[in-house]
């Protein structure tokens, strides 16, 4: 779709980052955390909001980009309008594609979009401002389905042993992801494989480290359940676990610092703790002694 391709382009070649609140975009305007209006009567570019909305009252002749934020356009847009983790509000005119991931799209009477419109309520962007009802319970699913799915595998006891050691060595755990983490953005992004055989092992390797990542977030998840349920069944403390992490993931802006330490943690720990809470420890046997001896 040409939306995503826009998206992807615009974040990769923005400009500088402007920290402060910007009230005309006379040139291509990159922001984050500070809402960007261009005000009716003015003239600007391409705006790119990074955990921030857009408020388009005049007019941009380029496209209008939103991570993290809703778009509200009442004046004219020449090109895309892209909001992941928002809604778009139309009540101008829209002349390339309209496209939210995460929100839904309102359009006024007598408003136009002459591109193509497509929305995903259904899907929540982790610290996004804006709720939809469908984002929310989807997002809340996941996770307690990746809870209780890990669940038929690991027993309490291992659980504890993984949650043990995640809480004892979370450094490690972080020093590790974010080294993986650096090492796939660097090499394995742009790596194009000469045979089927290369192929198939990078599939194996992200394969295995989307596993990993997976019980390293239940062990987060089970231990952030053992701070409230410490006496608790092994479901209460699952439930609970699963339901704080959703809850967190729901904040905005703290959501998408939650899911980052997830997804760097959570590999960490799922590399390294995972096999060793695996492992079942066997009772040591105790022969009996001899009569006559203690």
């Amino acid at each position: 779709m040409r939306a995503t391709a826009t998206l992807l382009t615009l974040v990769c070649l923005a400009g500088p980052v402007v920290p402060k609140q910007q009230n005309q975009a006379a040139e291509s305007t990159t922001s984050f955390l500070s809402s960007v209006t261009v005000p009716k009567g003015s003239t600007g570019e391409d705006v790119v909001c990074i955990l921030c909305s857009g408020n388009v009252q005049g007019h941009l002749t380029g496209d209008l980009v939103l991570i993290g934020g809703n778009a509200d356009v009442g004046g004219t847009v020449d090109g895309d309008v892209v909001a992941v983790g928002g809604w778009i509000r139309n009540r101008g005119s829209i002349g390339g594609e309209a496209f939210a991931l995460g929100g839904s799209i309102e359009r006024a009477a007598g408003s136009q979009i002459k591109g193509e419109v497509e929305s995903a309520p259904w899907f929540h962007l982790p610290g996004q401002r804006s709720f939809h009802p469908a984002g929310v319970l989807c997002l809340v699913a996941v996770v307690l389905l990746l809870v209780v799915i890990t669940s038929l595998i690991w027993r309490r006891e291992r659980s504890d042993r993984l949650a043990d050691r995640l809480i004892h060595r979370w450094w490690l755990a972080l020093l590790i992801g974010c080294g993986v983490w650096f090492l796939y953005f660097d090499y394995l992004d742009e790596f194009e494989t000469g045979s089927k055989v290369l192929g198939i092992l990078l599939l194996v390797l992200l394969l295995i480290l989307a596993i990993a990542t997976w019980f390293g977030a239940y062990g987060i998840a089970w231990a952030v359940g053992r701070l409230v349920s410490r006496n608790g069944s092994s479901w209460k403390t699952r439930l609970a676990g699963g339901l704080i992490l959703s809850a967190a993931l729901l904040v905005p802006l703290l959501g998408l610092v939650v899911i980052c330490l997830m997804l760097t943690v959570g590999l960490g720990a799922g590399l390294l703790f995972t096999w060793p809470a695996l492992r079942t420890r066997k009772p040591v046997a105790i022969e009996p002694s001899a009569p006559g001896i203690p």
